[in-house]
């Protein structure tokens, strides 16, 4: 092979490396789109307004466990509070 070919095989794998970079980044995208969609739909059938769930991406995790916590023991409560009434 001769010094002229090897270099421009090599420009033209460089250019198919761009192009896949550059097609890599396209897909990233779509898929970034697609789960933000799916993200969305999910949040719609638990009734989380998109408010909420921007809200809620911000959160560290701790603050995520924290608030769950919360709801926990106030569901708990209220269980309690309504099995105390029925008895």
């Amino acid at each position: 092979m001769t010094r002229e070919k090897v270099t421009s095989d090599l420009a033209k794998v460089r250019e198919q490396i761009e192009k896949l970079r550059q097609k890599e980044k396209q897909l990233q995208a779509q898929k970034k789109e697609l789960d933000d969609i799916e993200l969305v739909k999910t949040a719609n059938k638990m009734g989380i307004t998109p408010e909420q769930l921007y809200f809620l991406e911000n959160l560290t995790e701790q603050e995520i466990q924290k608030l769950i916590a919360e709801r926990t023991k106030s569901v708990e409560e209220k269980e309690t509070v309504k099995h105390e009434n029925q008895i």
